[in-house]
């Protein structure tokens, strides 16, 4: 049931919730408390659906994008969703820290990555993770992926930043082109 919930709102595009929550599922994820994350460049919302079905209920996650494709809701499991209509990059967190922030395909549109993820630092509680899906290249694609980034250049780029623990959690093919989709666990 909660499944065919998550499904019918995300329109079923390109993958399945269910195929989203096993590329980010991680140990990492606090299940144990309500925490307070952050999607940003949700898109459709298919990775905000599948975060959200792995959050501690009474959890919130903020889905930030020019134009969510999610609705303000709560889903089955008590986590509320919320969208919020800006540009992710130039969003000044209003609503206080997150333990964790979720970029889906969304950090190939960030050109300067540096000084956008120091810039994120402030809006992170001390023990807080970023989750990461992306493309494993670092060839761009004009228009859909300007600015790619492949896990060992996400590596090197999150230690500059201070991070230690980069980890890659799954890996699956990508039906556009020959670069596999990678998703990254980072934190301090």
């Amino acid at each position: 049931m909660f499944q065919k919930e998550l499904n019918k709102r995300t329109g079923l595009l390109k993958m399945q919730v269910k195929e989203a929550v096993t590329l980010i599922k991680t140990n990492e994820i606090n299940t144990t408390e309500k925490s307070v994350w952050a999607d940003l460049g949700c898109g459709t919302g298919i990775f905000t659906y599948a975060l959200g079905s792995l959050l501690y209920p009474g959890s919130t996650l903020f889905a930030i994008d020019k134009k969510p494709g999610v609705k303000h809701s709560v889903l089955a499991n008590s986590v509320l969703i919320s969208p919020i209509e800006a540009d992710f990059e130039k969003y000044n967190f209003q609503f206080g820290k997150c333990d964790g922030m979720l970029m889906a395909n969304s950090l190939h549109y960030v050109s300067d990555k540096i000084n956008f993820i120091n810039r994120l630092k402030k809006h992170m509680n001390e023990n807080a993770l970023f989750l990461i899906v992306e493309y494993d290249t670092d060839e761009p694609v004009p228009k859909w992926v300007p600015f790619p980034i492949s896990f060992h250049s996400l590596t090197v780029m999150f230690e500059k930043c201070g991070y230690q623990k980069v980890i890659k959690l799954n890996e699956r093919k990508s039906i556009y082109g020959d670069a596999n989709i990678y998703s990254a666990l980072i934190r301090k």
